[in-house]
């Protein structure tokens, strides 16, 4: 009997050691979810931060590293200081300031700095109202004119966008090509508001005034494309779109897409991926494009409104002899951006393509 009761105490004991342990490990299992949990926010919630997505868009770029062997005297030794305008491709990219996305990303200065360090002489840049007060200052970002809809995480002031780019694109130590023409290329979404685009004035003036062109080049008295590349060197051509009539800005602007000596078109002009296409684009004649080109400046541009970055095969554009051809550097994963920037891996400045 008392063998009995002891093998009786031994099983209970056994049995409430059991039930002790596993409460103990459902408790450290439920603690180790939770940690997993809290582990998996954070890394979701960097994977969206600012440092993050600007820092990636960083080191992916590092690919040009390989591709862009920047010659200073290529314009030089390639005798082209006579070469007109009309007969060149510039490394054009657009909005250089974005990260990954077009819309709900955020705006660097450092991704600006880098894409000129790998080349970029023509930037494309969008202008919006600060907010919707008529003592409003310019910033820069992605969103949407009407409303003034500001569609990026976050926005740059456009004096310091001009500081960076004076600081940088002339600077022997940052570009190897530092006395290239620079074109700025200025997309005004400021609705009329005069007040903004005086202020741009105000800026540029400010910091690029030395680089401004003379004044025979102002009020786009003559047709830039037949402009030699020796009357550009070290100089800022400023390009701008409509809205820029009636203000200070207007004495500054050496070229225009109001006009007819300068068309923007976009990506899908000459037809292309069916799927990106857009029903109001209209269709282009190759040929009728290329004999424009021969007289008359040419930029075209990726798509503007889409979430996320596409870039579109360029080759039809630079047979058809756009000077102009932008694409978005921040997007290496594609065979159309790297296809692009490879032809100015010498040179931002090349002559035109004799493409088959």
């Amino acid at each position: 009997m008392e063998n009995i009761t002891n093998k009786t105490i031994t099983i209970a004991n056994n049995v409430k050691n059991k039930i002790i342990t596993t409460g103990t490990h459902i408790k450290g299992g439920r603690a180790a979810i939770f940690i997993l949990i809290i582990i998996g926010i954070i890394v979701f919630g960097y994977s969206l931060s600012q440092n993050y997505r600007v820092g990636k868009t960083l080191e992916d770029m590092e690919i040009y590293n390989n591709i862009i062997k920047i010659d200073s005297r290529y314009i030089s030794n390639h005798k082209l200081f006579n070469t007109k305008l009309k007969d060149v491709h510039v490394s054009t990219a657009f909005r250089p300031y974005l990260g990954r996305n077009q819309l709900l990303d955020y705006c660097s200065l450092e991704i600006l700095q880098r894409t000129m360090q790998y080349g970029a002489r023509c930037l494309f840049i969008d202008v919006f109202n600060s907010d919707l007060s008529q003592e409003a200052y310019p910033i820069v970002c992605n969103g949407f004119e009407m409303g003034n809809w500001k569609l990026s995480l976050n926005k740059l002031n456009f004096e310091d966008v001009i500081r960076t780019i004076s600081n940088s694109a002339f600077s022997s130590g940052y570009v190897e090509n530092y006395n290239d023409p620079l074109f700025l290329a200025l997309n005004l979404k400021t609705a009329g508001n005069h007040y903004c685009v005086d202020k741009i004035k105000d800026i540029i003036v400010k910091y690029l005034k030395p680089k401004l062109l003379p004044s025979k080049f102002t009020g786009q008295q003559k047709n830039m494309g037949n402009t030699s590349l020796y009357e550009l060197m070290g100089k800022v051509v400023i390009m701008c779109s409509s809205g820029y009539q009636n203000t200070e800005l207007e004495e500054l602007v050496n070229i225009s897409w109001d006009k007819d000596t300068f068309n923007l078109i976009p990506f899908d002009s000459l037809g292309g991926d069916v799927e990106m296409q857009d029903a109001r684009t209209i269709l282009l004649d190759k040929e009728e494009l290329k004999d424009e080109n021969t007289r008359n400046l040419c930029m075209v541009i990726p798509p503007e409104d889409t979430l996320f970055t596409y870039n579109y095969p360029t080759l039809p554009y630079f047979r058809a002899g756009c000077q102009f051809i932008a694409v978005n550097y921040q997007h290496v994963n594609s065979d159309n951006t790297i296809e692009c920037v490879d032809k100015f891996r010498e040179s931002s400045i090349i002559e035109k393509l004799e493409l088959d």
